[in-house]
């Protein structure tokens, strides 16, 4: 339940944001290589048994700067 209360406190925190992917987590590795989560969509979820919707993008990034999805 704490996660999703995260998810809709930084969700609401800017709405100019609402065109932007939301990042909110980096990796970064050894090799150079780095991960990104973001946040790609959000809705009140249909199923009462959760609270919203919620999809999670991720994008790699490599020692040259290649974007791998």
């Amino acid at each position: 339940m704490r996660a999703i209360a995260f998810f809709a406190g930084v969700l609401v925190a800017t709405p100019s944001m609402a065109e932007e992917r939301l990042i909110f987590y980096t990796a970064n590795f050894p090799d150079a290589t780095s991960v990104q989560l973001s946040v790609q969509s959000n809705s009140v979820s249909q199923d009462g048994d959760y609270d919203l919707d919620v999809a999670i993008g991720l994008v790699e990034t490599d020692a040259s700067g290649a974007v791998r999805l």
